[in-house]
């Protein structure tokens, strides 16, 4: 019940990051962020997994925390370092928001694109968001707990002894679950029933 008062949480934190979003891309109008909100609230899938105590939760409140940064602040420096903490966060909570690095990245250089600042501004980003990410790894180094005991990675048996997190990472590059095309995946076995209009929309 902890976990998803915390989903509550972040889900209305995530909402008012969107229409703050949608809003300032919008220029100013208030139907976009409204309509794009409607489908983060009540589409089927939104019903289902937003509820639920998911990685996925509360790194969408990081990423999108990180593309608000970006828009909201006037001095694009100081907004380049807070949105790339704030996007190295959602990397570490989730492996899944490197994905996305491209999207903001891009969103960067076109806010900056007039600062004579630009170039460093991007240098800030890279810099903000990759030093989260190799803290994590220092942290895991600290603890014992990068390598797996005796350098093994097999994959037939769980490792000995204590987490790996590059263990862990090895595993997840070999998960054999098919592709997201492929019939049995979660496209088709839990996504598609529940909502096939706004997926079909959004493609």
């Amino acid at each position: 019940n902890s976990g998803r008062v915390l989903m509550l949480l972040l889900h209305v934190a995530s909402v008012y990051l969107l229409f703050q979003i949608a809003r300032k891309f919008s220029g100013g109008g208030l139907l976009a962020p409204m309509i794009a909100c409607f489908f983060f609230n009540f589409s089927p899938l939104g019903i289902y997994y937003q509820r639920m105590v998911l990685l996925d939760n509360i790194m969408v409140f990081w990423f999108l925390l990180s593309i608000y940064l970006l828009l909201r602040r006037k001095s694009q420096l100081f907004a380049a370092v807070w949105s790339g903490l704030a996007f190295g966060i959602s990397v570490v909570t989730k492996e899944n928001a490197i994905f996305f690095a491209p999207s903001i990245f891009y969103l960067l250089n076109w806010r900056a694109k007039e600062d004579p600042n630009r170039h460093f501004a991007m240098m800030l980003w890279i810099f903000a968001a990759s030093s989260l990410i190799l803290i994590y790894s220092l942290f895991a180094t600290l603890k014992g707990e990068l390598l797996p005991t005796d350098l093994s990675f097999d994959l037939s048996r769980s490792p000995q002894g204590h987490v790996s997190l590059l263990y862990e990472m090895w595993f997840q590059l070999h998960r054999n679950q098919g592709t997201l095309l492929a019939q049995g995946s979660f496209l088709y076995s839990a996504w598609l029933p529940k909502d096939p209009i706004l997926l079909a929309a959004g493609t």
